[in-house]
């Protein structure tokens, strides 16, 4: 128990050891090299061990003190926000009681929204979150306390992207327009304006200008299904 114990206050120092230091280095304007920062934060998200011991922590503080700081953005690499996104989708795949899954749904809003302006439309991006936001809208009822965060991830990947993966959000659209229907009529406050933003960008990304033919520049995946919605 003792043992136990030490480790505990050990671990406890550590975190907060670390969030003194960004703290306080971003206390007269952001000075960190980010960089570096990330790729710790990183290597702890790698590690089963370190993450169970200090992941919740730094997702707060990447969360409510490096994420914030549009200056640190340049710095970061494509490859670090494509791994933080993957790690990101993974945890709340996990359902694991060691994250709080509301503060990793916020942190997967930001990081969508800033690797998307840092890094436009790039392909890993996409194949990492559209396969985890089709996958947890189809089971909606089940993720409400998140659906609001990930709904606006996928607004905004969609707002940012739509020209060039006008195929995915199709796709997922046809796949998920039933739930988001469904969650719709039960008007849920908190969800109401992310859910008509995602119907009205799947109406668009379908039938631009109100086309609705193919040869006039409406699409769908699978058109037979996408009628019957």
């Amino acid at each position: 128990a003792r043992a136990a114990g030490d480790a505990t206050a050990k671990r406890y120092d550590a975190v907060k050891l670390f969030k003194q230091v960004v703290r306080m280095a971003d206390r007269n304007g952001p000075r960190l090299n980010c960089k570096d920062v990330f790729h710790h934060v990183l290597t702890i998200f790698r590690e089963d061990n370190l993450c169970a011991a200090f992941g919740p922590d730094y997702a707060s503080v990447l969360l409510r003190d490096l994420l914030p700081v549009r200056r640190y953005h340049c710095e970061i690499t494509m490859a670090m926000w494509c791994e933080l996104l993957k790690r990101v989708t993974e945890f709340l795949s996990e359902h694991s009681s060691r994250f709080d899954r509301v503060v990793l749904a916020r942190l997967l809003s930001l990081i969508v929204e800033h690797a998307c302006v840092q890094c436009g439309h790039n392909l890993n991006i996409i194949q990492i979150v559209v396969p985890f936001f089709e996958e947890t809208l189809r089971s909606a009822t089940k993720h409400v306390a998140i659906l609001g965060d990930v709904i606006a991830a996928f607004n905004t990947l969609a707002v940012t992207s739509s020209v060039n993966i006008r195929g995915y959000l199709c796709r997922l659209g046809e796949n998920v327009w039933a739930e988001m229907l469904q969650l719709l009529k039960k008007s849920i406050p908190a969800l109401r304006d992310q859910l008509l933003r995602f119907l009205l960008i799947q109406l668009r990304t379908h039938h631009p200008q109100g086309c609705f033919g193919e040869d006039s520049g409406g699409w769908a995946a699978n058109e037979r299904l996408w009628r019957k919605k």
